[in-house]
């Protein structure tokens, strides 16, 4: 997707320039990173289970 030029794009979205424009400050990435970004955490909510370390009792000879 990101092969083709920026100028391409603002070409093609000519009647969107204010979205275009607000996509360039990085405000819908956010907005759109956010989103995306929920739906991938919702699927890795699995808790790590912590590995309790055993001590190791000392030999006393």
């Amino acid at each position: 997707m990101c092969s083709f030029s920026f100028d391409h794009i603002d070409i093609s979205t000519r009647a969107e320039a204010p979205a275009t424009r607000l996509w360039g400050k990085g405000i819908i990435r956010k907005r759109f990173l956010r989103r995306t970004e929920k739906k991938k955490k919702k699927k890795k909510k699995k808790k790590k289970k912590k590995k309790k370390k055993k001590k190791k009792k000392k030999k006393t000879s």
